[in-house]
């Protein structure tokens, strides 16, 4: 539940509600890398470092590496950062 409505948040690009559903699921759910990547990439969105650090912490994880990477690059392009974005967006493609 909390998740879901961590994620309907995300399409009202509404960041910092998303980051707060997401971590309220991920106390209830601590081990699952999949609301753990949903909260950094909200957190990210949201101006957060801390979101930036799980997202390549999480790009360590095999199966989570290459959205893990996306996320991050599409982060960096959106808050205007295009020449942070080439290296994570690089490596999503090699993921």
């Amino acid at each position: 539940m909390l998740a879901r409505r961590g994620e309907a948040a995300l399409e009202r690009n509404a960041w910092g509600e998303a980051t707060r559903a997401y971590a309220e699921a991920l106390a209830l759910r601590p081990g699952d890398d999949g609301v753990r990547l949903a909260w950094a990439t909200a957190a990210a969105l949201e101006g957060e470092d801390a979101g930036e650090v799980a997202l390549a912490d999480l790009a360590r994880v095999p199966s989570l590496a290459g959205t893990a990477w996306y996320d991050l690059g599409t982060v960096r392009l959106l808050r205007g950062d295009p020449d942070g974005a080439v290296q994570p967006l690089r490596r999503a493609v090699q993921a």
